[in-house]
């Protein structure tokens, strides 16, 4: 009986002693309380920071990533991208026999220009120089490559400008402007005119009457009978809209050639080419014209532009099987403030009559 006692009474001490033990033995705790981890391409330094109730130790799956453990802090260091890609990294840290697992992520290489003045990777600039702006996404350090008239710039903001100088050749011209970052680079072509479209909301015809098919200082005829104005009109040559025609008098009695307009331009310009359209609906009119230009100092008398010193530009070819703008080149390149649009009967097409739908002028300002 008492050896039964004593043991029972060494079962009870065993019992308590093993509970005990396990009351004392530390739970294992690891995770994560912080992390930053989120690199540019030019890479960096950033930490994970963690809660554990062990020694901490980490390591990753990539070389370009690196990792060191300073009690529960784990410093990151990732090198810089030569890819466009992005890329990925991850790191595994232990402590007891918890692990957990953090992502580490890195932008690949942007060299790229947003605006809305960009169009397959290509500007276009006026002859007289300008700039244009727009979002830089460029996320490492780069260099710039270009012509000495083409100039970029990019703010804290991320905004990039590119300016380019006038262009004081006499034909257009083209430049790459390249972006490099290492091996890495992106190309963007400038295209700089020698002119422009010379505005037509300055143009006006001397001694234009709306109403009247009679000849006047500015015209040698027009057609009443075509139709609303500006159908029939001189003005209707300048208008913008190719279905309306400048058509010289038919009815009885029918004018005949030769026929002539006079536009006013409002200013001076350095004159480069014309674009000439024919009538639409119609291709028996002149096949030629001849262009007059006259500077504003040589137009003394304005109300007489029979006295002005009128330069000759020579006669050219106008084709009535093309409905398209028709390009004449001006080599004089010259100095004008009006021109005169001028059909004699050895320009006449099927028949004896001047007809012409759009007339624009190309060039440069004169004086500014």
């Amino acid at each position: 009986m008492k050896n039964l006692f004593n043991i029972l009474l060494l079962s009870l001490f065993c019992i308590f002693i093993v509970g005990c033990s396990d009351d004392d033995k530390e739970e294992s705790v690891l995770r994560i309380i912080e992390k930053s981890i989120e690199f540019p391409a030019d890479g960096g330094t950033g930490k994970i920071v963690v809660e554990a109730t062990q020694a901490v130790s980490a390591t990753s799956d990539q070389d370009w990533c690196t990792v060191i453990v300073s009690d529960k802090t784990i410093s990151v260091t990732v090198t810089p991208v030569d890819i466009l890609e992005s890329r990925n990294a991850r790191i595994t840290i232990k402590s007891g026999n918890e692990v957990v697992y953090a992502e580490v992520s890195q932008q690949g290489v942007i060299l790229w220009l947003y605006g809305t003045n960009i169009t397959n990777n290509t500007i276009e600039f006026p002859y007289n120089g300008s700039s244009v702006s727009g979002e830089s996404r460029i996320n490492r350090q780069f260099t710039i490559e270009a012509p000495d008239w083409v100039h970029f710039t990019v703010d804290e903001l991320g905004e990039f400008t590119i300016s380019v100088d006038p262009n004081s050749s006499v034909t257009e011209r083209t430049a790459t402007l390249k972006i490099s970052s290492g091996p890495l680079k992106a190309e963007y072509t400038i295209k700089q005119k020698v002119e422009m479209e010379i505005p037509k909301t300055n143009w006006s015809v001397p001694g234009y009457v709306d109403t009247s098919d009679a000849p006047t200082i500015g015209y040698s005829s027009q057609a009443l009978n075509q139709g609303s104005s500006p159908n029939g009109r001189v003005i209707a040559v300048f208008d913008g809209n190719i279905n309306s025609f400048w058509h010289t008098k038919w009815s009885s009695p029918a004018a005949t050639l030769p026929q002539w307009f006079i536009i006013d331009l409002g200013e001076e310009y350095l004159l480069y080419r014309i674009e000439s359209v024919r009538r639409q609906d119609d291709a028996n009119s002149q096949i030629k014209f001849q262009i007059l230009t006259c500077t504003d100092a040589k137009a003394v008398n304005k109300e007489d532009p029979t006295t002005w010193e009128w330069e000759d530009q020579g006669v050219h070819d106008f084709s009535q099987s093309i409905l398209t703008p028709q390009n004449t080149d001006l080599a004089n390149r010259p100095k004008a403030r009006y021109i005169k649009y001028y059909v004699d009967e050895t320009m006449k097409g099927v028949k004896n009559q001047a007809v012409l739908a759009e007339i624009s002028l190309f060039g440069r300002y004169a004086n500014h």
